[in-house]
């Protein structure tokens, strides 16, 4: 099939579509000219009157629209603040959790008003002595940091690596009182129940390191006896969310969903 050549009337036609269009705007602003013109009358003393009062009107309304835009911008400029400091389940929460998929609670931001104090995979962040030392001293300078946030609230899910040892549980209701007494009495603290590990992985891959969930259950009771207005238990809702990363972490995903439903529920209360 051989092509065409475009008939010339065709472009002749769009030609005149173009020039019936631009004539049509410029009748439409001729129109409206003359009838704002028509319409015009002089000023008398009542339309002089009129204005004036609604001049009044309209600076009335404008001055509370002001100071209710003045008020909302103040209410906006509070921030809700969240710390969560831990052990390496914090470790995975961070990096592969918030640092992946971000909060799906409205107004939390990572690194904005949701940070994370850990020291890495360093295994001295494990330890009670962290916690109450470098861990604390941390949470305090991010506090200082950002003073636009008015009211924090600090997660702390912490002991994984010391639950077998004598009298520890102890320690940690004591620093805690610390916090909720002293350190942190401006803000709100919560503890979270250390998750259950794989018991079966775990003592596979780590014969000479003893750690079960007996253990971890009887340190998550005392913490949770001490503190029952604290404390979030969510020992069984990890075995319905039984997805290890390895014998003793979730995925961070996982993480993510324990965190933003606690932040949901402190919100709920606040």
């Amino acid at each position: 099939m051989k092509w065409k050549k475009p008939k010339k009337n065709v472009g002749i036609t769009a030609a005149i579509v173009i020039l019936a269009a631009v004539l049509l705007i410029l009748l439409v602003q001729i129109i409206r000219l003359n009838t704002s013109n028509s319409t015009h009358e002089p000023e008398t003393s009542e339309s002089v009157e009129e204005e004036s009062t609604q001049e009044t009107v309209e600076t009335a309304v404008g001055e509370t629209t002001e100071e209710e835009t003045e008020s909302q911008v103040q209410e906006e400029a509070k921030q809700d603040g969240y710390i969560i400091i831990g052990d390496s389940h914090v470790v995975v929460t961070d990096g592969l959790g918030y640092g992946v998929y971000g909060s799906s609670v409205e107004g939390v931001v990572y690194n904005k008003n949701l940070f994370f104090v850990h020291t890495g995979l360093d295994p001295v962040m494990g330890t009670f002595e962290w916690l109450k030392g470098d861990g604390t001293a941390k949470m305090e300078s991010i506090i200082e940091e950002h003073p636009e946030i008015e009211d924090w609230s600090i997660i702390s899910i912490h002991g994984t690596s010391m639950v077998t040892m004598p009298d520890i549980a102890q320690q940690y209701i004591e620093n805690y009182k610390q916090w909720i007494n002293d350190t942190f009495s401006q803000c709100h603290v919560y503890m979270v129940s250390i998750p259950p590990l794989d018991e079966k992985a775990w003592k596979e891959n780590h014969p000479d390191v003893p750690r079960d969930n007996k253990s971890i259950q009887a340190f998550n009771e005392q913490i949770k006896k001490a503190f029952p207005d604290h404390y979030f238990d969510y020992y069984d809702w990890f075995l319905e969310h039984s997805d290890f990363q390895d014998e003793i972490h979730y995925t961070g995903e996982t993480y993510c969903k324990l965190f933003d439903e606690i932040i949901n529920k402190i919100k709920t209360q606040s």
